[in-house]
């Protein structure tokens, strides 16, 4: 995608995934492996630095406080009010990495999704 406007960012416990998104979609879509604690924020500053990038979402496994993430499975932290001033984003905002998959569960069909998981919201 020649233009992008958004990065989205999944901070894991081995690998970081990240990609591009604008009106149109997503793309782009990356893996690093094995990145270590000390070259996370380092890695997020250099995706960043991007001009074409003007939001970011971040998430990372950790209770979210305000706008700042200390993750449970890794030593860092990572603030994204810090980060947009850092890199003048319009918005920049990390979230909490199941409450990323509750989002993108809305998005999804979610009838369709329990039917293919076997499961039967109606029944109690």
């Amino acid at each position: 995608m020649s233009s992008y406007s958004s990065l989205l960012v999944d901070v894991g416990g081995t690998n970081m995934r990240y990609a591009y998104a604008n009106k149109k979609g997503i793309s782009e879509e990356n893996i690093l492996s094995n990145i270590s604690d000390q070259n996370i924020n380092k890695t997020l500053s250099n995706l960043l630095s991007n001009p074409k990038i003007k939001n970011a979402v971040i998430a990372a496994a950790g209770p979210r406080l305000g706008n700042r993430i200390e993750m449970t499975n890794r030593k860092v932290i990572i603030d994204a009010d810090l980060l947009g001033r850092k890199f003048e984003l319009a918005n920049s905002q990390v979230l909490n990495d199941w409450e990323a998959v509750g989002y993108a569960i809305d998005e999804m069909k979610l009838k369709k999704t329990m039917d293919r998981l076997g499961w039967n919201l109606e029944k109690k």
